[in-house]
């Protein structure tokens, strides 16, 4: 709980900060450019997870495993620059032939600021797993809210102080992922030289193949709710992208919580023998769920009249894509926690990525079938689906693996209360002794 509580307070700042970035773009840009923006963000987050090749879960997982930190921070960084380089030739192909048909509105300067981007993306991702996997999480949130925090004053400075445009946004992106990387590596350095572990023959060997049986839902899991901002770019141009996209970011902003769980519980399933590991589960998922239904409900209400308000009137459309995606995001709460249990305890990438396949391959036959008919709102009711549907698929999975009854996960007994109570006291009685 401690670890869940430091990680969700850094990531509400982070996230405070990523969504004041974002509705500066979306005030003092409109539309048509903050679309752009997410665009490229898009495409940036796309190639990363085409070179990932499942890597961050391997590296995650190895590293709660007790690996050296300085050999799995050498295999990351050398396999971020390779994979990169390989991707990105295949992307500057495949946007000479065909990219005007597959993706238009993306001009040649937010080509080049995706060539320099992706190999410093790749590195950062795989550098979250590893701090996660050492359990590291205060020290990996601490260097995303100094990111965060440079981020929106560069933003503010350039966007609203001197009225540029997304190209200036995109550029300080750029510049804030290498100053990232350089705080990420001398944090390694440091942590390395502390490590108990010896580097071993065979590792990236090892990292390799449970990567690769799980790369298929990497690439999966981010295309899926990516999907639907490529169709509508096709279908209805960069605004209808940049009004789908706020009223998404805002509402994956509203995991935090949960995500923020899934990494403090993460090194724990990996751990755990099968019956601790399903009993503790089925608790996260009860006391996290019943707490995520309250704080959607409250945001539900919020955020359509705080979009309004801040956005304005060219921003209405967005307002009903939160209201279809706001309650399918709770459903995918749940299957966060889930894919901890699968992934870290049972060691089952290959699981994963079978669904998250599945869900490509729905999200894709409704976004063709809904968007070019509704638009943004097409978008959102796509992206719903697909987490309701996938989120159930994966609970039945989880009650026929562990043999848990469905109420386990819903019904709060006297344990969880008196487990979350003392929680509480150690967390007050540490923070008085370290008074």
């Amino acid at each position: 709980m401690r670890l869940s509580l430091i990680g969700l307070t850094s990531r509400l700042v982070a996230a405070g900060l990523t969504i004041g970035t974002t509705l500066l773009l979306a005030r003092y840009l409109g539309p048509e450019p903050t679309g752009q923006y997410f665009l490229f963000l898009r495409v940036v987050a796309l190639l990363a997870v085409f070179a990932d090749l499942g890597f961050s879960q391997s590296t995650n997982v190895f590293a709660g495993r007790g690996e050296s930190v300085r050999q799995m921070h050498a295999i990351i960084g050398r396999f971020s620059m390779l994979a990169s380089a390989v991707l990105l030739g295949v992307f500057l192909i495949a946007m000479a032939l065909i990219g005007k048909r597959v993706l238009p509105n993306y001009p040649r300067e937010l080509q080049i600021a995706t060539i320099i981007s992706v190999p410093f993306f790749v590195y950062s991702t795989l550098w979250n797993y590893l701090m996660i996997g050492l359990g590291q999480i205060v020290i990996m949130n601490a260097v995303q809210v100094g990111a965060a925090v440079v981020t929106i004053v560069a933003i503010g400075v350039l966007i609203v102080g001197m009225s540029v445009g997304v190209v200036a946004a995109v550029a300080v992106y750029c510049a804030v992922l290498v100053l990232q990387t350089i705080a990420m590596v001398i944090v390694v350095r440091r942590l390395g030289n502390s490590a108990e572990f010896e580097a071993r023959p065979g590792l990236f060997r090892e990292m390799w193949a449970f990567g690769l049986r799980g790369s298929g839902g990497s690439v999966a899991a981010i295309l899926w709710p990516r999907i639907p901002v490529f169709v509508l770019n096709v279908f209805h141009g960069a605004a209808a992208v940049g009004v789908f996209s706020v009223g998404q970011t805002l509402v994956e902003k509203m995991l935090l919580p949960v995500q923020a769980t899934q990494e403090a519980i993460y090194r724990r399933m990996a751990r755990l023998d099968p019956e601790g590991a399903s009993s503790s589960m089925n608790r996260y998922i009860r006391i996290s769920g019943w707490s995520m239904l309250l704080f959607f409900t409250g945001v539900a209400l919020l955020l359509p009249f705080a979009v309004m308000t801040v956005l304005g009137e060219k921003y209405r459309a967005a307002v009903p894509v939160i209201l279809v995606l706001v309650p399918a995001a709770l459903m995918m709460a749940v299957s966060l926690l889930l894919a901890t249990f699968f992934l870290a305890h049972l060691g089952r990438p290959g699981l994963l990525s079978i669904l998250a396949l599945v869900n490509l391959a729905l999200n894709a036959a409704l976004s063709f079938a809904l968007i070019p008919h509704f638009g943004a709102l097409g978008a959102a009711t796509a992206v719903a689906i697909t987490q309701v549907i996938g989120t159930l698929v994966v609970l039945i999975l989880y009650l026929r693996e562990t043999g848990a009854h469905p109420l386990e996960l819903l019904r709060i007994d006297a344990a969880d209360r008196e487990a979350f109570l003392r929680q509480v006291r150690d967390i007050v009685w540490l923070r008085n002794q370290e008074r």
